[in-house]
């Protein structure tokens, strides 16, 4: 019903007595707006409500307001008070959401008065909100951030925000907690923090439910919710130039726009296809013609009125469709096409004053003119439209936009011969981009910090309310005791006693049932994890023998080429000895040479992979999946001289002094040695790349301190003390996790170690503190589901700064 109120409200021409009454307001004589709605505030009167002249005067005057700031007036705070009482719920609160988005339209955002008002708005309401308030409460917190944005208070914004996040999940209200994290979202995105971004705007798509209520009435929720935060994260991606992945939620964003009952309420369904226009046209796809023409056609079919809901309007989109365009062409080397697009969303821009920014984006047409301009050879042109763009752009604190303005206008100086002005606007460049490292930094450290209160929050929240509920259950245990102690007593020591010889008999049951279900378990999970291993083991072998027939290709080449370089050499001796050696000769020599070191080189290299192809096929061979007594002590030495020569081929220059203490009296023990194997060689490999990451560590604090031109990985200093990087393995008769005869086996470095707020996270799949593309984050994962499926255990030990101990408990039996 209030979005129908909405929507009637923006289609009511008001009535010729607004212009009998206040004649000033259209002449600018006497009154102001401010005047004109405080007078026809004072005029309403109990029981009129939304059929009154005066209301929708009002409504008209707070819209056709275009300069004054109504947010900081005194007197028109004290009246909108006074009518809550007389106007219904759904009228208030649709006034004062007016009220607060007209500011969004004047020639002068007020940012300041807008982000202490949405505030205060949000702290009196977000504790006790009924159904009318709700909305508008939801809509100024979304709202709310643009103003946070265009003073670039990035870190204020995130603060607060995250602070409501943490408060609407304490509150389990969904709504509007998706909410807030979407506008966190649209902060990092900002800053050009692309992964946080997509973190927080996955988060967000999290908490929404599939309710066609909210579709209509919060237009940010529901099905239409979930088309906005899939498109949301398409544009996070198209703004990373990952096209594949934008194109991907934009679908997903189509597929939800298509399910709504009404779509023609959804304001964003332009955009959407705009976007997947854009995608396709960095994707270099035939289809992107289709979805421009598609924007067109919505452009032109959607009510005025549903564009202009929120803060976006509609002349934000036809500047967009304009800008997109442009660059479509521009992409395809039309140029003509593209300057025209690009004059249409300047003079768009200009007639409608819609400034830089927008909640779709900041616009920038001067930016791709310029581009256009410089390619056709017009660099004083291209200098004159970015300078006034980016003065536009200083005015927000646009700065993730100021790099590639900047960028192109050092280029632009340059081509014009204005080499002083060119190296000027480099240094500003470089400025700015030092300033986003650091800010960029310290938003990392800030979102970890704020994950990290919210996370120590919850938890203390959590063990309160369990405390008060142990409390209240420990007073009415008491209650009932006192009372039933003293009648029950004799009857009760009686039950206790037969309760004990039945409970005697059922314990020993539940023994031999308990220790036959945790057979059958730990058989399921060895039959699952050696299925597992298996199907690894045919891939390998697969990837292994592929690899094998190229590479005996370079060898064999590489061999035969060396030897026809010989006999060249040979020839040319011959040759020679008929005539004076030559300048040329020498030359022709050397060259030879060197492709004959070079084929050397080539074949060292291809007998190498060879080797690792072999050693890959080796440990791919399928074994029996059988359990069968092993040699841990023989099987772990020889896996750690294997992992140490693995990553002496990766870090040549690392040295690693190692170290075994074995059990004498551990007898061979019953495993799937293949599995174990792959455990054991796992825990060493992650104990040499902690101990060389504390090399590299130590490494660069000397050279800090005292410069040399080393850079050996293998040792260091740290406090003035020669660092060894050392590894320990060693084994113990101990008892296993079921009680029986067990062996531990333990992995311990002394390197870099783990820190305790990510210990706990170690084992799961796909967790890695590695950088990217060096490492999967599976290994420790499929070691512990190896570790169980043996009926074992794993247990961790770490210090940071002074290492980590790996340990995996077996049974004997």
């Amino acid at each position: 019903m209030i979005r129908r109120l909405y929507v009637h409200r923006l289609s009511i021409i008001v009535t010729i007595s607004i212009w009998l009454l206040f004649p000033s307001v259209g002449k600018a004589q006497q009154y102001t707006y401010t005047d004109s709605i405080l007078t026809s505030l004072k005029r309403i009167e109990k029981g009129e409500g939304l059929n009154s002249t005066y209301y929708k005067e009002v409504m008209d005057l707070i819209n056709r307001n275009k300069k004054e700031v109504l947010l900081d007036n005194l007197s028109l705070s004290q009246e909108l008070e006074r009518i809550k009482p007389i106007l219904t719920e759904e009228e208030y609160y649709l006034l004062i959401l007016d009220f607060y988005k007209s500011h969004f339209e004047l020639e002068s955002i007020p940012n300041e008065s807008l982000i202490r008002f949405g505030k205060d708005f949000i702290e009196a309401n977000k504790a006790d909100c009924s159904v009318a308030c709700k909305r508008t409460l939801l809509e100024i917190i979304r709202e709310t951030r643009l103003p946070l944005r265009n003073l670039g208070l990035m870190y204020d914004g995130i603060t607060y925000y995250t602070s409501l996040g943490n408060y609407f999940v304490e509150k389990n209200d969904e709504d509007a907690a998706s909410i807030v994290y979407s506008s966190i979202t649209g902060f990092y995105s900002r800053m050009g923090l692309i992964a946080k971004a997509e973190y927080y705007a996955l988060k967000s798509l999290s908490y929404l439910k599939d309710n066609p209520a909210n579709d209509t009435l919060y237009i940010l929720l529901g099905t239409s919710g979930k088309a906005n935060r899939c498109l949301q994260l398409a544009t996070i991606y198209l703004a990373g130039n990952f096209p594949e992945k934008a194109e991907y939620y934009l679908k997903l964003a189509i597929n939800e726009y298509e399910k709504l009952e009404f779509p023609l309420l959804y304001g964003d369904a332009p955009f959407i296809f705009l976007q997947m226009a854009s995608a396709k046209s960095l994707l270099k796809s035939d289809s992107s013609r289709f979805f421009f023409d598609k924007t067109y056609d919505l452009l032109n079919t959607y009510d005025s009125d549903v564009m202009n809901y929120g803060s976006v309007g509609e002349d934000i989109y036809y500047a967009w469709y304009y800008l997109e365009k442009g660059k479509y062409f521009l992409m395809q080397n039309q140029n003509d096409s593209a300057a025209h697009y690009f004059n249409l969303t300047k003079n768009l821009k200009e007639i409608k004053n819609l400034g830089v920014t927008s909640p779709l984006g900041e616009l920038k047409p001067n930016f791709y003119a310029a581009t256009l301009a410089l390619e056709e050879g017009r660099p004083l042109q291209a200098i004159q439209l970015l300078n006034s763009e980016i003065q536009e752009l200083k005015a927000i604190s646009g700065r993730y936009s100021l790099i590639e303005e900047l960028e192109l206008l050092a280029k632009a100086y340059a081509a014009a011969g204005l080499h002083k002005e060119a190296f000027a606007t480099h240094q500003e460049l470089l400025g700015l981009l030092q300033l986003l490292k650091q800010e960029s930094d310290e938003a990392k450290s800030l979102s970890f910090e704020i994950e990290q209160k919210m996370q120590a929050d919850e938890n203390n929240i959590a063990l309160l309310k369990a405390k008060e509920e142990a409390n209240e259950k420990t007073k009415y245990y008491l209650y009932g005791i006192a009372g039933l102690l003293g009648l029950f007593a004799f009857t009760l020591g009686l039950a206790i006693i037969n309760k004990q010889k039945s409970n005697a008999s059922l314990t020993s049951k539940n023994k031999e049932i308990t220790t036959t279900l945790e057979q059958l378990k730990s058989t399921q999970a060895q039959l699952i994890q050696s299925e597992k291993m298996a199907s690894l083991g045919e891939l390998t072998a697969g990837i292994a023998h592929e690899i094998q027939n190229p590479l005996n290709f370079v060898n064999n080449f590489s061999e035969v080429s060396a030897e026809l370089v010989e006999e060249i050499k040979e020839t040319r001796i011959k040759s020679q000895e008929t005539r004076p050696k030559t300048e040329e000769d020498e030359i022709e020599d050397e060259i030879l040479e060197d492709i004959k070191k070079n084929l050397e080189k080539i074949n060292h290299h291809g007998k190498r992979a060879d080797a690792i192809v072999k050693g890959m096929l080796e440990h791919s061979k399928r074994g029996s999946g059988q359990k069968e007594p092993t040699d841990l002590n023989a099987l772990a030495d020889e896996f750690l001289r294997l992992s140490y020569q693995s990553f002496l081929a990766k870090e040549p220059e690392f040295k690693a002094e190692l170290k075994t203490d074995f059990d004498p009296n551990l007898t061979k023990v019953s495993v799937i040695p293949q599995d174990i194997g792959k455990v054991l060689l796992n825990l060493m490999n992650n104990a040499f790349y902690a101990c060389a990451e504390r090399s590299r560590s130590a490494v660069n604090e000397k050279e800090k301190s005292t410069p040399q031109p080393s850079r050996h990985v293998g040792t260091g200093s740290e406090g003035g003390e020669k660092y060894t990087p050392t590894i320990s393995v060693s084994s113990l008769v101990t008892k296993s996790p079921s009680g029986d005869l067990g062996v531990q086996l333990s992995v311990q470095d002394n390197g870099s170690g783990i820190p305790d707020s990510i210990k706990e996270k170690i084992f799961q799949p796909f967790f890695t503190t590695k950088p990217t593309g060096s490492g999967t984050g599976l290994g420790l994962s499929l070691s512990y589901d190896i570790v169980k499926a043996h009926g074992g255990d794993f247990r961790v030990q770490s210090t940071v700064g002074e290492g980590t101990e790996m340990t995996l408990i077996l049974s004997l039996d």
